[in-house]
């Protein structure tokens, strides 16, 4: 209908940054994109960091959590017109898991574009219209993670593929990842630009 408000939503998913086959110059990109089309909102469904996992070190830039931190926080894109939205995934997780960091706290005090919504499973509302954010971190408890009703919108990262699972009055889109940290053995699409 012509009275209906419509917004544009950019969707992101598993940057790794810190990993070293981070994409800075997709993010870039991806961010001169989202300026040209107008997009203020950005949601992005996990993986923001690389985090740090012993099995992944050799594969990680900084192998210092607070370094890793603060390498990507300053070369995630800033635009002062744009918010960034994050669900944070497993990646994330390993910050508090391996050294007691809660990637939340550091997101909200040091980047007031980047606002971190929870981990695992997050609610959001646009509009009056509830939207699921998820990227599964099923090898950990975090607790009280919300349930997706069986008619929904789910957002997900994680897998690393572009793929849209409609049916059953749900929607679901999983989104492929700004980096290029997917083992070559496996036909992914990593960016949808």
């Amino acid at each position: 209908p012509n009275n209906v408000k419509k917004i544009k939503i950019g969707l992101l998913s598993d940057t790794h940054l810190g990993h070293i086959h981070d994409n800075i110059n997709a993010l870039d990109k991806m961010t001169e994109i989202f300026v040209e089309k107008g997009i203020n909102t950005v949601l992005h469904t996990g993986d923001f960091f690389q985090g740090i996992y012993k099995e992944y070190l050799p594969y990680t830039k900084h192998n210092n959590s607070l370094e890793q931190i603060s390498y990507g926080l300053k070369n995630y894109p800033y635009d002062k017109n744009i918010a960034t939205y994050i669900c944070l995934g497993n990646h994330d997780v390993a910050f508090w898991l391996e050294d007691g960091i809660d990637i939340k706290s550091i997101l909200m005090d040091r980047r007031h574009d980047l606002v971190p919504v929870g981990y695992g499973t997050v609610k959001i509302n646009i509009g009056r219209n509830p939207i699921y954010l998820a990227h599964p971190i099923e090898r950990y408890i975090i607790p009280n993670l919300p349930a997706v009703p069986y008619k929904s919108i789910k957002i997900k990262g994680h897998s690393h593929t572009y793929k849209i699972d409609a049916g059953n009055e749900s929607l679901t889109v999983h989104l492929p990842t700004m980096s290029s940290n997917t083992p070559r053995s496996k036909k992914l699409i990593y960016r949808s630009f």
